[in-house]
């Protein structure tokens, strides 16, 4: 579930799908302030996203705006697939246990191109961000493909033994994927090229 919403706005849900389904048709760009910690260390409360309406990069690792209730809500892209042919996307917010379930193609805003944090620009379409996101967004398939042979093998040698067992298997898992991820964004906002504003 995820948590990183940008500000929920006083103007009506069908206003809000107006202006961005005209957004997206002539490609405009918007900044959001964020909330929450499911982006956590990559977004923080506060950082300005700058997104880009109706570019729907499928690109792993691009940080996709999307509607979320009567909200937005921004995710990291883990991989864009069909379902039922239907265009799908797979997203996961980097400090989130999971992966949320396939994101359709109706509730896509954009996707982001810049960060403001302080009075630092970011402009996350270059190569080394582009290559840290690709990164990050392996790391959190990896995690979860992971995930699901150790519970696929526990079921098949242990049918009869409740699920508990898994916890603190999970845990480990989850701290393991989570190092390698903050280490990256750690190292990527302190080499990073900026512009101040």
């Amino acid at each position: 579930m995820p948590d990183n919403f940008l500000p929920k706005s006083s103007v009506s849900p069908p206003v809000i799908d107006a202006a961005l389904t005209h957004w997206a048709a002539v490609g405009r760009r918007s900044t959001f302030p964020m909330a929450g910690r499911s982006m956590w260390p990559f977004l923080r409360e506060g950082d300005q996203v700058t997104v880009v309406h109706g570019d729907y990069s499928h690109r792993p690792g691009t940080l996709i705006v999307y509607r979320h209730g009567d909200g937005l809500a921004v995710h990291r892209l883990l991989r864009a697939f069909t379902l039922h042919g239907e265009p799908v996307m797979l997203l996961r917010g980097d400090n989130n246990a999971r992966p949320d379930p396939p994101l359709h193609q109706e509730r896509w805003v954009g996707r982001v191109v810049a960060i403001q944090r302080g009075n630092q620009v970011y402009h996350v379409d270059s190569p080394l961000w582009v290559g840290a996101g690709w990164l990050i967004a392996f790391l959190g398939r990896m995690t979860a493909t992971l995930e699901g042979w150790v519970s696929a093998g526990r079921r098949r040698l242990f049918p009869n033994r409740p699920a508990e067992g898994l916890g603190r298997l999970h845990q480990v898992m989850l701290l393991m994927s989570r190092l390698p991820i903050r280490l990256i964004t750690f190292v990527l906002w302190k080499v990073a090229p900026h512009a101040r504003v």
